[in-house]
């Protein structure tokens, strides 16, 4: 997202109000005691926060925006510090007013970021399948979402992997084929919303 679609709330400073520009923010806060200011990515979450006051600056994006993500509900994500290799992946249930807390947090030995994410979206469907629940899952992974919707990833995909590899990825892909649903799984809108709540925030 580049700086000129940013809008910055500014609750204390020279000035208060929303400003369209880093350097315009920048003029009001900069060497201000106490300036409490954030950006968000678009004007109208801008305006909810700033009528909140300075605790918006705590509430998770998602919260504010309008429409938001549908809560309860799960969210999903996966990450590794290489292409091929170690993955991580890990669930968190989203709850009103922005709470959140993790159900599972786990490994792929090796796999690709887009293979862990598609064994969280299983693994999420799995815990809620053991508590007979039904909420709405959402990842940011189109990759992933369109791998569930197919049933798993294709052969191509599995023959780059190691043959233990496989074996989790494949696993889901059992799972998945005798549950068939109907499971509720979103891609999650990055845009209006904000990073995923279940990332890593490995991002650089």
């Amino acid at each position: 997202m580049s700086s000129s679609s940013k809008y910055y709330v500014v609750w204390q400073g020279r000035q208060p109000g929303i400003y369209t520009s880093w350097q315009a923010c920048a003029a009001q806060v900069q060497g201000y005691p106490n300036a409490r200011f954030k950006a968000y990515p678009t004007r109208d979450i801008a305006e909810r926060a700033y009528r909140l006051g300075p605790k918006a600056a705590q509430m998770p994006i998602w919260v504010l925006a309008q429409p938001g993500p549908q809560v309860p509900a799960i969210a999903v994500d996966a990450a590794a510090s290489q292409a091929r290799g170690p993955v991580e992946y890990q669930g968190v249930m989203l709850e009103p007013q922005g709470k959140t807390r993790r159900l599972f947090l786990d490994r792929l030995p090796y796999a690709t970021v887009p293979l862990g994410e598609f064994v969280a979206l299983v693994r999420a469907l799995q815990w809620m399948e053991n508590r007979n629940a039904r909420l709405p899952v959402y990842t940011d992974a189109r990759t992933a979402l369109l791998w569930f919707q197919k049933g798993g990833p294709g052969e191509k995909t599995l023959k780059r992997l190691p043959p233990d590899a496989r074996r989790p990825i494949m696993d889901a892909m059992a799972w998945l084929q005798k549950h068939p649903g109907p499971w509720d799984v979103r891609l999650w809108d990055t845009a209006r919303w904000g990073e995923n709540p279940a990332d890593f925030g490995r991002k650089r």
